[in-house]
């Protein structure tokens, strides 16, 4: 990292009397264990910046594919009216859309698409509702994203069983074989593409990214999935490169990369130039891809390491002097 970062000391109005000293590999924790996380805090004066790839692994295969339904999701559909073709329920957010699909859930999402919600239509609602999915369909959401990231990464219908049991959602082995036929019933063009990148894998020995790299998944039913990690990489790096070739980026320093995430450590007055460099940064990065599907990169600023993840209210930013309306709010 090039330098430490103190915990909350004993007084402080977060400090956490559960954790006393700890030695910190920031790749390696858990962004979710607040007590810890969010116990790690910037200089003073100082605030955390989170950068990640929104939608990272949905945009990557919607562009090697070309799936009109990942496609939709990604870029096509945001800000438009949901609506229903041949059995998909069609939005921008994939979870609600696989729940529409779930015996379980499909009549009850459905029941709130037709009759609207409380008295709104619901496409207006949907469209002027910020996270309208999470809002009205929590509990279909939950376990749907669950199962969505499940088969995602390429567990069968015995593993998703246990997986989403492990999660607080029990299925049966008949709902989890339903769910996985759904799940690629809206997918035809990444099925066609998991297959194809698992024949070049038996006809080479490797698979081989947009970028250049080789990889040599343990077997051949990952190929498709290691395909797509092995591209955030070169993205992220790439951007990352972008970002410190700016001048106006100097006042801040990089703190970590983890995963499609960078980290990093801005003055508080200095916040917004640092959002106008991520904006070159990203517009500089889509030129150079030239891909049909643009990447966008969030920007959450927090308090602390995990607020850098999950975001601060609008009453904190006020606090804090950082008035804008681009930044994630907790």
């Amino acid at each position: 990292m090039g330098k430490s970062y103190e915990l909350y000391p004993p007084g402080h109005e977060l400090f956490q009397p559960s954790v006393q000293e700890a030695t910190l590999n920031l790749q390696a924790i858990a962004r979710g264990h607040k007590p810890l996380v969010g116990s790690i805090v910037p200089r003073p004066g100082h605030v955390f910046v989170g950068m990640d790839i929104e939608s990272a692994e949905p945009t990557i295969i919607a562009q090697l594919s070309g799936d009109p339904f990942v496609r939709y999701f990604t870029f096509e559909g945001i800000g438009k009216k949901p609506f229903y073709k041949d059995g998909i329920f069609y939005c921008d957010d994939q979870y609600v859309s696989l729940a529409a699909m779930v015996p379980k859930f499909k009549d009850q999402i459905r029941k709130v698409f037709e009759e609207g919600v409380d008295g709104q239509d619901f496409g207006d609602f949907w469209i002027n509702t910020p996270e309208a999915g999470k809002v009205i369909f929590k509990n279909f959401r939950k376990p749907a994203k669950a199962w969505d990231l499940g088969i995602g990464y390429d567990l069968g219908a015995p593993g998703l069983r246990d997986d989403s049991e492990s999660k607080g959602f029990p299925i049966t082995l008949k709902e989890a074989i339903t769910i996985r036929e759904s799940y690629w019933k809206m997918r035809p063009y990444v099925y066609t593409f998991k297959k194809e990148c698992e024949r070049n894998y038996r006809k080479f020995g490797y698979i081989s990214t947009p970028f250049g790299f080789r990889s040599r998944p343990t077997d051949d039913y990952k190929c498709m999935n290691g395909q797509i990690q092995a591209s955030v990489n070169p993205i992220i790096n790439t951007f990352a490169l972008y970002l410190e070739s700016l001048h106006e980026y100097h006042h801040a320093y990089f703190v970590a990369c983890i995963h499609d995430e960078i980290i990093w450590e801005c003055p508080i007055e200095l916040v917004h130039k640092f959002y106008e460099c991520k904006q070159k940064a990203q517009q500089k990065l889509n030129k150079m891809l030239d891909w049909d599907i643009p990447l966008r990169f969030g920007f959450v600023v927090g308090r602390s390491f995990y607020e850098a993840k999950e975001g601060i209210s609008k009453e904190i930013q006020g606090s804090l002097g950082i008035n804008t309306n681009y930044l994630k709010v907790a």
